[in-house]
């Protein structure tokens, strides 16, 4: 019987120490719900992010074909523009191709030399007058001093007129093309007056040295 007693009384002490107080129940409940609502949040702020990266995936490949699309269009407006030009530049050179034909089926029924040579002088002024047009300029050659940035030097020669490093003589122009160079001009360049060979002055002899003898003469 006392031993029925004391378990009864052990099962009751382990009873009154698992069971939580009210304070400790309220405490525990606000803890549970604290950590629910932080899940919440956490859960939240991460669905987010994946739409706002989803968003911004999106965003840069609809960039990365519009740039696409933007540099084929460009490339195909300058080939356009190209063809354009050229197609405008061989247009205006026909007329002058045709009074070409025409001077040279001329000169095969005429004797008249200086009218074909006036006629040809005519048609060379037109076709430097077209190209001027369209940024075709020549580079000035003979009297400039030397431009490497110009000018291609294919001899050198001595000048009594001029000094070292002025043209002398053009052998091919050049031309620039809106001010880029398109060919250097071949050319001629002074090295200076030629260099003459020193010869010995008898006069810097003394008298002794004068009316020395040569050896062996009696």
């Amino acid at each position: 019987m006392t031993k029925k007693k004391d378990k009864r009384k052990r099962s009751e002490q382990n009873q009154g120490k698992t069971e939580l107080s009210p304070d400790q129940k309220t405490e525990a409940t606000s803890v549970s719900e604290a950590e629910v609502k932080e899940e919440l949040s956490l859960g939240k702020k991460l669905e987010e992010a994946e739409r706002l990266t989803e968003e911004r995936e999106d965003r840069f490949l609809r960039l990365a074909a519009e740039f696409d699309n933007y540099k084929k269009r460009v490339s195909r407006e300058f080939a356009s523009v190209i063809r354009g030009a050229n197609q405008d530049l061989i247009s205006q050179l026909l007329h002058i191709l045709d009074d070409f034909e025409r001077a040279l089926e001329s000169a095969k029924t005429t004797d008249d030399f200086e009218s074909f040579h006036k006629g040809m002088e005519m048609i060379d002024s037109n076709l430097q007058n077209l190209l001027g047009r369209h940024g075709l300029e020549p580079i000035e050659a003979k009297g400039e001093r030397f431009d490497p940035e110009l000018h291609e030097a294919v001899i050198q020669m001595a000048s009594e007129e001029v000094g070292e490093g002025v043209i002398l003589e053009e052998v091919n122009r050049g031309y620039m093309l809106n001010g880029k160079v398109i060919r250097h001009s071949k050319v001629v360049v002074s090295k200076g007056k030629e260099k003459q060979p020193t010869v010995a002055d008898d006069s810097s002899e003394t008298p002794d040295q004068q009316n020395q003898e040569p050896a062996g003469s009696d």
